[in-house]
């Protein structure tokens, strides 16, 4: 939102407030304080929140595991074996949070550093799973219960009644110590250097590496104190509001916080502050106005899509580009038919396909009753599966709530078979067009919003469906507890478990086949197009919004086919029975087997499930560690390893037959004559040169820019680029200088091979780049944009002053404005006139 949105939103948070105080609707001051205290602690996580996105654009999904395992550690240790007292569990709990967040820099984001956004952001999912099952094993080490409604402190028998409510040591612990490390966090953002330098990095990343700030080790300190931030929140939280520890915690703490970012923009660290205290109190007067209290995660959905349509469209291509797109890499591709039609590799597919089928088949004959059920719940999950094909092998778009549309499928489907005794057909066929209908709703926001930010409603909308919308307690007729298994066509009873099980497996079958084939008609090649480039498409006269919201509507009907045929199999629908992290775990299965390919999603979902059934404790820890592991090594998943595979072994048989292996691009006129080309040689000898680039190619997501670009530069020469917009003249720079992961060729500059060096690195030994308008960080006064620009001289105070004294002496307007914000420059002088040094 704007500055003014935000203003009017606070304006109407207070009205509506008094409104309830004066007796319009049931409230009262102390269930206003009382929101407003723990409001401090959500309001703290949204400024963790803010800071990770500010400075690395990425949303940090694992956020709530974070907090979690820290919360785990702090009441295992006060309430397990140990018994320790609270003033020692929890600075220990902090202190493990803050290692936390050391670790995840370390180990995890760094690796990640030069992926596009979208792919750290799926990487943080695989995080959030990971840390969600190590939570998991904490109270049983610790010697504690996984479940605690909340406990007593010695600060429990501090008291203060305000009617009707009555505050305790343990919400004046929280409310003394969150503006305590608010106001610390403020003092090391505005006063001291390496805070001004992550405020650079927060407005202006690309800059702040072009004058040699150390990225990596400031993002270390910022995850440091994010991960202190959660800890500090569901810690001390605790002994008022309790702590499940479970593999649903993570979505569910996540929820509030990500709402009060979202509604700032995921800019303001105050805003957020202070939209996760008005959040908070909104959730105490819903409690007593609302027959559940579960109404929160609907408001807090709705706070999401709102805040999130209200942002602006990002148009700079750089900055469209940021996100990437992680599910182009890999992306399948057949064999030339003289090597498919090879007798080895046909016969290697035929095998293949043989032994898979005779798994299928011998399951229902050799399995027990319930296995037979947990193969069946499997077919289940391959046909949601197969959805998120659609949805974000094809279309892009990253969906956290798959599994709450299965869950409005078996609703649909519950409530048909226990009101209405239809046939199943009948009951998968509405089913299904339920599925479809909500996910077009869905899918509006993707209209506006994309990657990591559309992945935030449909986590919303997840937690929503889990905890208000099924839930018995609040809609006992939407969600039956019990009901028979319905027959098929009126005369095969679906009672014995291999029945259900040959319907699944028929219905993922067909499911396989019209994916597959839908991907060759003009449809699947319009999602996939719109995907990789939704303006070039529009330019081709695709029409993008209702090719997204085609997708959206395809993936939502085998949604609810998966969920139709899941309440049959269950009987029944409870509490909890379609999780937020069941949707995380389908998204894992899908990327893992290789979200853009059928054959590899499936697999991924075959081995997930297998590990689930065989080590049903660390099935979470194995999938978020596996998931990790498949972004690192194959971006692709299993599909792509399986591909690698088959053609080395199709390759290999070609080679054997004396079969000449050539490219398509290759198979060409070879009478035709040779395209003239400049190379490097011909512009002149890289000996001696200053820089020299040889065969550059670079790009942005899926778009190449570079293809094959040479220069040589020697010392004193100056060679300008020329051409058009977008031809490629800024891609060049960013790629010499670092900012731009070159995919193919070398950089060389003063003897030193910088290709792939970090930009910091690039600049601190004296080459840099200066982007026409850009170069500036626009919230950060003049001032501190003169002491970030000698930031490699911050050791060597004269040389740092001469510098600045003298560009003073080339532009002294700036001498004028040095207290002025540096985007505002262009409008009128400011009056201050302090001197540089003075601050």
């Amino acid at each position: 939102m704007s500055g003014r949105g935000l203003a009017v939103a606070g304006g109407a948070f207070i009205a509506f407030v008094v409104a309830g105080l004066l007796g319009l609707y049931e409230a009262s001051l102390g269930v206003v304080l009382q929101g407003a205290a723990l409001g401090l602690g959500t309001g703290l996580m949204a400024v963790g929140l803010v800071l990770i996105y500010r400075t690395t654009r990425v949303i940090n999904f694992a956020y709530g595991a974070m907090g979690t395992l820290s919360g785990s550690v702090a009441t295992g240790l006060a309430l397990g074996s140990l018994e320790l007292s609270w003033f020692l569990a929890a600075p220990i709990a902090i202190a493990a949070g803050v290692a936390v967040g050391l670790l995840v820099e370390l180990l995890v984001i760094r690796r990640f550093a030069r992926s596009p956004r979208l792919v750290l952001t799926v990487a943080t999912i695989g995080l959030a799973q990971a840390l969600g099952g190590l939570a998991l094993f904490v109270p049983d080490w610790l010697g504690a219960d996984a479940l605690n409604p909340g406990f007593s402190t010695p600060l429990s028998d501090i008291t203060w009644r305000v009617s009707p409510v009555t505050l305790n040591g343990n919400h004046f612990l929280l409310a003394g110590v969150v503006p305590l490390v608010l106001a610390g966090l403020v003092w090391f953002l505005f006063r001291s250097e390496a805070g001004t330098a992550v405020r650079g990095m927060a407005e202006n990343l690309d800059r702040a590496r072009m004058v040699g700030i150390p990225v990596n080790q400031l993002n270390l300190v910022l995850w440091a104190v994010a991960g202190g931030l959660a800890a500090i929140t569901i810690a001390l939280k605790a002994p008022t509001e309790g702590l499940s520890v479970d593999a649903a915690a993570g979505p569910s703490i996540l929820l509030a916080p990500l709402a009060a970012a979202v509604v700032v923009g995921m800019r303001s660290i105050p805003g957020a502050l202070l939209a996760g205290i008005a959040i908070e109190v909104i959730d105490q007067l819903a409690q007593i106005n609302l027959d559940s209290r579960t109404w929160t995660s609907v408001v807090l959905l709705a706070v999401i899509v709102v805040g999130l349509l209200l942002q602006e469209r990002r148009t700079a291509r750089a900055e469209a580009g940021a996100d990437g797109s992680w599910s182009t890499v890999g992306v399948g591709h057949r064999l030339p038919r003289p090597l498919a039609a090879l007798p080895e590799v046909r016969g290697a597919k035929i095998l293949l396909s043989l032994a898979v089928a005779g798994v299928l088949v011998l399951i229902p004959m050799a399995g027990s009753p319930a296995q037979i059920n947990s193969a069946t719940i499997a077919l289940i999950y391959a046909m949601a599966a197969i959805s998120l094909v659609v949805l974000t092998g094809w279309g892009g778009s990253v969906s956290l709530g798959q599994f709450a549309l299965v869950g409005v499928g078996g609703v649909v489907t519950a409530n048909l078979i226990a009101d209405q005794n239809l046939d199943l057909i009948v009951s998968i066929a509405l089913s299904a067009l339920a599925g479809g209908l909500v996910a077009a709703v869905i899918g509006i926001p993707a209209l506006r919003v994309s990657g990591q930010l559309l992945a935030v409603t449909t986590l919303a909308f997840a937690v929503a469906m889990q905890t208000h919308i099924i839930n018995p307690a609040n809609y006992e007729a939407l969600a039956p507890s019990g009901y028979p298994r319905p027959e098929l066509f009126g005369v095969i009873d679906l009672a014995e478990e291999s029945r259900l099980y040959l319907l699944a497996l028929v219905l993922v079958v067909a499911a396989v086949v019209v994916v597959a084939n839908l991907r060759r008609t003009r449809t699947g090649r319009a999602i996939s197009a719109t995907r990789d480039n939704d303006r070039a498409a529009s330019a081709a006269g695709i029409p993008t919004v209702r090719t997204k919201i085609t997708a959206f509507v395809v993936s939502g009907m085998f949604a609810g086919v998966a969920g139709s045929l899941h309440a049959v199999a269950l009987r029944g629908i409870g509490v909890n029975t379609y999780e937020a992290a069941d949707s995380l775990l389908l998204f894992s299965m899908a990327v893992i087997g290789g979200v853009s390919s059928l054959g590899g999603t499936l697999a991924g979902v075959a081995l997930i499930q297998w590990l689930g059934y065989t080590f049903p404790r660390i099935q979470l820890l194995l999938t978020g560690v596996g998931l990790l592991v498949i972004l690192l090594i194959l971006p692709g998943g299993l599909g792509q390893a399986f591909e690698r595979a088959r053609d080395r072994l199709a390759y290999a048989a070609g080679r054997r037959r004396g079969m000449r292996l050539v490219e398509e691009l290759d198979l060409v006129d070879d009478e035709a004559p040779a395209p003239e080309v400049t190379t490097g040689a011909d512009i002149g000898p890289a000996e001696g040169a200053l820089l020299t680039c040889r065969a550059i190619e670079a790009g942005y997501g899926s778009l190449q820019v570079l293809f094959g670009v040479d220069c040589v530069v020697g010392e004193g020469e100056v060679l300008a680029l020329l051409g058009t917009n977008g031809s490629g003249k800024s891609t060049l720079f960013r790629s010499i200088t670092g900012l731009l992961p070159v995919t193919g060729g070398s950089v060389t500059f003063d003897g030193h091979d910088i290709t792939g060096m970090a930009p910091e690195k690039v600049a601190r030994l004296g080459l840099s780049m200066m982007p026409g308008g850009k170069g500036v960080f626009p919230t950060l006064t003049v001032a501190e944009n003169m002491r970030l620009s000698t930031w490699m001289l911050r050791g060597e105070r004269t040389r740092a002053r001469e510098r600045t004294d003298a560009m003073l002496a080339m532009f002294p307007i700036l001498r004028e404005r040095w207290g002025q914000r540096a985007g505002t420059c262009q409008a009128a002088s400011s009056s201050s006139s302090r001197s540089p040094w003075r601050s």
